[in-house]
């Protein structure tokens, strides 16, 4: 990411999206319509859409955090995309990322093919408590927004929701943060019948160097 040169919001019309979106695969979609396209070249799309009139996105557009948050990560250390462009689309109340995804393969996945052994347990344990020191609030932290990338570290797609503090999270916000994690994975696990270290991540988490 270029810190020199800002990425400011640009019109994006309709013709134009089509034209962009043409060929590539919708990876996510709503009653909306799509929210996310990996385009032909790569790149990921993402379309954000604000569904109250009056919300804190009208003054912060969500697609303008993801932005913001993916560059406080990067100033943290922390790996995760890389925003190219930020669009104003022609719905109301609509905004879109462009970026390249963060290579590597997610939590999840490494679980449903039997990648999970216990240094990585541990290894990932850290990983969330060096968040968590570092005041980094990731309220949907789930094993599907987390990634070991090809050379190990880890990193964290899909950082909208998302907040930095000035110290170390309290502790019962770090008990939150575990709560959301679990209902996600024990859904995650009932469906595709598997199983998952809870303990041992638990474990690893507190007898990890603050």
């Amino acid at each position: 990411m270029n810190k020199s040169a800002p990425i400011l919001l640009q019109q994006l019309p309709r013709a134009d999206l089509e034209r962009l979106t043409t060929g590539g695969q919708i990876l996510e979609a709503d009653g909306l319509g799509p929210k996310v396209y990996q385009l032909g070249n790569g790149l990921i799309l993402k379309i954000f859409r604000q569904r109250r009139l009056f919300s804190s996105a009208t003054l912060f557009p969500y697609a303008r955090r993801f932005i913001r948050n993916a560059q406080r990560l990067e100033a943290a250390g922390i790996a995760t995309i890389s925003p190219v462009q930020y669009f104003d689309l022609p719905e109301k109340r609509t905004t879109a990322v462009l970026y390249r995804p963060l290579p590597g393969a997610t939590v999840a996945q490494l679980v449903r093919n039997g990648q999970l052994e216990p240094a990585i347990i541990r290894d990932l344990a850290h990983f969330i408590r060096h968040l968590h020191e570092k005041g980094i609030y990731f309220r949907s932290l789930h094993i599907g927004n987390i990634v070991r990338t090809p050379d190990q570290r880890w990193g964290l797609i899909d950082i909208a929701d998302m907040s930095f503090r000035r110290k170390s999270l309290s502790r019962a916000l770090i008990e939150r943060n575990f709560r959301h994690f679990k209902r996600q994975l024990d859904r995650f696990c009932a469906h595709y019948r598997c199983e998952f270290p809870w303990q041992a991540l638990r474990e690893a988490y507190e007898a990890a160097d603050s």
